[in-house]
C-alpha cells in the first residue's frame, strides 16, 4: 500500500510540475484545485481498490508499457502520456501568458478616482 501511495505523491508531483511550472507561480488557485481533485481520485481509487480488489490495483498501478503490449497499443499510450502531459503545461502556461499581460499593462479598476 505504501508504495502505491508514494507512485500517487510522484504523479502528483509531477502534475504539480506540468501545471504550476508553465503558469510562472505557485498563486493559481485553479491548477491547485486540479491537482487536489486528481489526489483525492487518486486515494479513493487506491483505498477502495486496496479493499475490494488488491488484484487489480496491481494490475492498474502496474508499469503502462508491458512486455505483452502490442506495438499500437504502446504507440497509442506514448501519444497520449505526452498529449496530456503536454496539453495540461499548454493550458497552465496560457493562464500564466494572461496573467503576465494583464500586470504589464496595468489593471484597469473601474470605479470613481481620486483627483
Amino acid at each position: 500500500m505504501a508504495g502505491y501511495l508514494l507512485q500517487l505523491a510522484a504523479w502528483m508531483a509531477v502534475m504539480a510540475v506540468l501545471i504550476l511550472w508553465p503558469a510562472g507561480k505557485l498563486a493559481y488557485p485553479g491548477g491547485w484545485v486540479l491537482i487536489g481533485l486528481f489526489g483525492t481520485g487518486g486515494l479513493a481509487m487506491i483505498l477502495w481498490l486496496a479493499a475490494y480488489s488488491p488484484s487489480l490495483l496491481r494490475e492498474r498501478m502496474a508499469a503502462p508499457f508491458q512486455r505483452d503490449q502490442k506495438p499500437w497499443d504502446r504507440a497509442w499510450l506514448a501519444f497520449f502520456i505526452v498529449g496530456f502531459g503536454g496539453w495540461m503545461a499548454f493550458m497552465a502556461g496560457m493562464r500564466g501568458a494572461r496573467t503576465l499581460r494583464r500586470c504589464r499593462h496595468g489593471s484597469r479598476s473601474s470605479g470613481a478616482s481620486s483627483s
